[in-house]
């Protein structure tokens, strides 16, 4: 029963913000805006009526939080709680509007306040449930008893790259399993002493999470790590190495034979390119302002000259330049650790040179890293931010880089450019107080 508690106090949380949400429509549409707009209707109306909406958008917003993985406690992640929140705010936010249009007659209370609301909404739940995560986390109860299946060195590059601290804030490793030794000679279980050591870890140490890790492991063996565990355990974490990486994305084409793996290859199609050019547009044009008054901010702290053209190659070996601050790595302070320096390649977004997410652009030496079939990625503009530059696993790692950059552009959607830009200001944010790991990567 204790272990539901977590959740129950999600879903009141969840209710308690739309609550307030409400309130702070009703009071945005009948106490601020009328002193900004002329003429504006001020009668105000007993917030009370906003109770006959409050009752379907709550159970539909624990419903879409439900389907956004928001109550899941064990393993859980505070860029997913984030995240979440935004994606359970935008599936009930058309369901709210279809309410306000189709029940227009039968209702008294204000539709500007309702889309305050919602507006509020938007802003509260995420802010919430991360401050609801970071005191689950200090009080303990989101670790999670784990296993590592996985080289020393892999094991330990793993750690350096997630952050000790910050992994065992959530995670208390009880056991690791090298995989020499780890299996019976023909592959299909473990050896005597490790399923000894596993029923020990279940029945004592209450085992809750598995890491794999996937390099060097064949696939046989793999699949016996999955059947010992996956029944057995609430969650099961994959490392994939380089040449799985793009085969995370596959889906089942054939299922009723031999099951065939059929690649998303999403940017290859013209529709998807022109969807991500049209969302690049939109984000790179309601951004013009801040850039342009960035800019003129940091003329006086960089001589009046504050732009630079940097050199930098196309996916496919293309020359062309971005256009950034004129600061660097030793003076540039809070502007470079921040990755502000890059905001000025949002005009390279609307030239149609970059794209707002994407692979990051090649430095001279590196143009033969896409091999002989660069070409192949000619379709593919390069971002401001990417999968690759946000993450720390590999960093350093052309391989890594190689997988990363396939993955992205086979599996590309609008929520994973969502997902990589928020990870992107939490980076950048975090940056300021610690310098991240290789810098920025431009």
């Amino acid at each position: 029963m204790i272990r539901y508690l977590p959740r129950l106090g999600l879903l009141l949380l969840d209710l308690a913000c739309l609550f307030l949400a409400f309130g702070l429509g009703w009071w945005t549409r009948f106490s601020v805006l009328p002193g900004w707009v002329d003429g504006l209707v001020t009668v105000q109306q007993p917030w009370s009526l906003y109770l006959e909406i409050m009752a379907p958008a709550g159970l539909l917003l624990v419903i879409f939080a439900a389907r956004s993985g928001l109550y899941r406690t064990h393993d859980p992640d505070l860029r997913q709680q984030v995240y979440g929140s935004l994606q359970a705010v935008g599936w009930l936010l058309p369901m709210v509007l279809a309410y306000l249009l189709l029940f227009r007659a039968d209702y008294e209370f204000s539709r500007l306040g309702t889309l305050f609301a919602m507006g509020w909404l938007l802003l509260l739940l995420p802010v919430a449930r991360a401050m609801a995560f970071h005191l689950l986390e200090t009080l303990g109860l989101l670790r999670l008893s784990t296993l590592f299946v996985g080289s020393e060195v892999q094991v330990e590059e793993y750690l350096d790259s997630v952050g000790r601290r910050r992994h065992a804030r959530r995670n208390r490793v009880v056991g690791r399993f090298a995989p020499d030794g780890l299996f019976t000679e023909d592959g299909q279980d473990f050896s005597a002493g490790h399923n000894a050591q596993v029923e020990r870890l279940l029945a004592e140490e209450g085992l809750q999470k598995v890491v794999v890790f996937l390099g060097g492991l064949p696939r046989r063996r793999v699949t016996t790590v999955l059947r010992k565990f996956e029944i057995r355990v609430k969650t099961i974490h994959l490392v994939p190495d380089a040449a799985s990486m793009a085969l995370m994305g596959a889906r089942i084409v054939r299922p009723d034979t031999r099951p065939l793996l059929g690649l998303n290859q999403n940017l290859w199609r013209p529709a998807m390119r022109a969807l991500k050019r049209v969302l690049d547009l939109a984000v790179a044009l309601a951004a013009l302002p801040f850039v342009l008054l960035l800019v003129a901010l940091a003329s006086p702290l960089l001589g009046f000259r504050p732009l630079m053209r940097v050199p930098r190659r196309t996916l496919d070996g293309r020359p062309f330049h971005l256009l950034q601050l004129r600061v660097d790595y030793e003076r540039g302070g809070w502007l470079f650790q921040s990755g502000l320096y890059k905001v000025p390649e949002l005009l390279g977004v609307l030239a149609g040179r970059q794209s707002l997410v994407g692979p990051a652009p090649l430095i001279e030496r590196e143009v033969d890293l896409y091999g002989p079939n660069r070409e192949a990625f000619s379709h593919v503009r390069p971002g401001l931010t990417g999968l690759w530059q946000v993450s720390d696993y590999g960093y350093f790692d052309p391989g890594q880089r190689l997988a990363l950059d396939m993955y992205y552009t086979m599996n590309w959607s609008p929520q994973l450019d969502l997902r990589i830009l928020l990870e992107s200001v939490g980076k950048a944010l975090s940056s300021l107080r610690r310098p991240r790991r290789g810098g920025w990567r431009t």
